[in-house]
């Protein structure tokens, strides 16, 4: 039904059923998130063009079988089979050359009129075939060079061979939109947007009552819905959404502890904080206001964790609409990678994937769409000369499946491996766009390819990192939330083909060494660079130029087809009414046409 439902026009009779059921069942909604994603890709597709020799080799083919044709028929359809079709009559002459029969090279060269057929002794009687048959197989021949051509196309959408010349869009349709919502909590921390809502955190006039709120991302003017029950005294701060989901971090108030008389720190903050999980689905099903899961809880202390630290939570991704990838930190200042299977009914699962200690950091996970490869960095500082520098490598770990022969029978065998992806200490923040891999290289000296990719020292480098360039990075979020350590580095952006594997020369995208803080959606990639927004299209391999720049933005976050932002002055209040508003400026990629 879901073929038919494409065509449709949502809400209106016919489809309605549809949606409820889209509203509830998570398996639809990720089966029609694939058929848009392959149909988009063959949009893409440039038209196929047949060999210029295959009209010819398809007549000499059809002329071939009309000849045995003719031989193969009796006597009493001799009438109907001694007819030639006029656009055959060229190829059967080509025919002469190749029978033996005197008769049917006669034939084969005649122009006008119908000849004698020649008539053959066979042991068994052989079934006649009418003329029809030979217009089928013309039918069929062509209808397995058309299958093979769409076969073709959608082998190569789903696997991102596709090169084409232009754009998804041209970017001068590339233009946010302005959504005004009116809300109690005016003052906002965090947003992340999916095509159909903005999911933000704010607070009101002090700093004292936060709330999780949603505004409607296709009406323009709306009013904000909170998600909590009761406003939060904490901070908190939305790091991820999806189409059943919305992630939060609440991120206590610090408090001091004394330390020992010989200690480090006479003195030191420590933090509580809880990742947060929402079910969007069950709270639009079943109550106004559903209950959180909570996916982590810790302490963040500062005695542990590197001084270079602000957050327990280092990065999160959603790699589908119910798999969630998370990096952070433990109350030993120990870091970790974690794969959640989100499920609001049968509870929610968790996978270790990496971990590390001694002042090294995991961060920026990201994901291929399948979930088979995750990437992420490994961020530290050495005691070298250029102390005040961070070092980083990208690890990957692929999930192969094998088939094995067991006791006559052949068995799937799933070999999970883990290795570094480069090993240059100078490569940050991996992110995943159509099965390409952007990677900051922030060491100004070529790069080189690797055969074999070998780990390397915890403390030492085989790179030397350049000086991180003064200019300001703006963060994800408010400056309440501080940026990623890895999001402040500059360097020169570059792209891996990941159908090429490990041994793969890169693609430089922007060689400037000024790119920092690249955020990846699921058809497009945003950084900064001196100051202002850069945004390309991986699929076109092309650059886009985003309307109405985003240089006034306070902070902006990209999540799979969207990016969100506001500006100064985003917060208001009518004069008239003195309801309070908050206003967010956000496009989808690619745009509707």
């Amino acid at each position: 039904m879901l073929a038919a439902y494409r065509e449709l026009h949502q809400g209106k009779d016919g489809s309605i059923g549809i949606n409820e059921h889209l509203e509830q069942c998570g398996e639809c909604r990720d089966f029609l998130a694939q058929q848009k994603s392959v149909y988009k890709h063959i949009r893409l597709l440039p038209v196929l063009e047949p060999a210029p020799d295959s009209h010819s080799k398809l007549m000499q083919a059809l002329a071939a079988e009309h000849a045995h044709f003719l031989q193969r028929s009796s006597t009493a359809h001799a009438s109907s089979a001694s007819a030639v079709p006029d656009f055959l009559k060229p190829y059967m002459k080509e025919q002469a050359p190749t029978r033996a029969s005197e008769t049917l090279k006669a034939f084969s060269t005649a122009e006008t009129g119908p000849l004698p057929v020649l008539q053959i002794r066979h042991k068994k009687r052989v079934t006649p075939v009418s003329q029809f048959a030979v217009l089928g197989l013309a039918a069929s021949f062509l209808m397995v060079l058309l299958v093979g051509g769409l076969v073709s196309m959608l082998f190569l959408a789903n696997h991102g061979a596709v090169n084409p010349t232009a754009s998804i869009l041209p970017p001068s349709l590339v233009a946010p939109v302005n959504y005004t919502a009116a809300t109690s909590y005016p003052h906002v921390a965090s947003a992340i947007a999916t095509r159909e809502h903005i999911y933000y955190s704010a607070y009101g006039e002090t700093d004292t009552q936060w709330m999780i709120e949603q505004v409607s991302g296709t009406t323009k003017n709306t009013i904000s819905t909170p998600l909590l029950a009761n406003g939060s005294r904490s901070p908190l701060f939305v790091l991820g959404a999806s189409s059943q989901w919305v992630i939060w971090l609440q991120f206590d108030q610090p408090t001091q502890k004394v330390q020992a008389p010989h200690s480090t720190y006479s003195t030191a903050s420590t933090r509580t904080w809880r990742l947060n999980a929402l079910s969007l689905a069950v709270r639009a099903g079943m109550q106004p206001l559903a209950t959180p899961i909570v996916l982590q809880h810790g302490t963040f202390d500062a005695t542990t964790a590197p001084d270079w630290v602000t957050t327990p939570v280092q990065g999160l991704q959603f790699v589908q609409q119910n798999t969630l990838l998370v990096t952070s930190l433990d109350a030993k200042g120990g870091s970790q990678l974690v794969r959640y299977q989100l499920d609001a009914n049968k509870g929610t699962t968790s996978t270790f994937i990496a971990k590390t200690s001694g002042g090294h950091v995991l961060t920026s996970p990201t994901a291929t769409t399948d979930g088979l490869k995750i990437f992420w960095s490994e961020v530290w500082f050495t005691d070298d000369v250029l102390s005040a520098q961070p070092h980083s490598n990208v690890w990957v770990q692929e999930t192969v499946q094998n088939t094995t022969r067991q006791h006559g029978a052949w068995h799937p065998d799933i070999v999970v491996d883990k290795h570094l992806f480069r090993s240059e200490d100078v490569l940050f923040h991996p992110q995943v766009v159509n099965d390409t891999l952007f990677l900051l290289n922030t060491s100004d000296a070529s790069v080189t390819t690797q055969d074999t990719p070998t780990p390397t020292s915890k403390t030492g480098t085989q790179a030397t990192p350049q000086p991180i360039s003064i200019t300001p990075v703006l963060p994800r979020f408010t400056s309440l939330y501080p940026a990623q350590i890895d999001e402040s580095v500059h360097g020169t952006l570059l792209a891996f083909s990941l159908d090429d594997g490990d041994k793969v020369q890169p693609t430089t995208i922007s060689s400037n060494n000024t790119a920092a803080a690249p955020q990846a959606g699921t058809g497009f990639l945003i950084w900064q660079s001196n100051g202002s927004y850069q945004m390309y299209d991986p699929v076109a391999k092309s650059f886009v130029e985003v309307k109405n720049s985003t240089k006034n933005a306070t902070f902006l976050s990209v999540n799979a087809d969207t990016a969100v932002w506001i500006s100064d002055g985003s917060s208001s209040t009518n004069d008239t009414t003195g309801v309070q508003t908050a206003t967010f400026s956000m496009f989808d990629w690619p745009t509707a046409s």
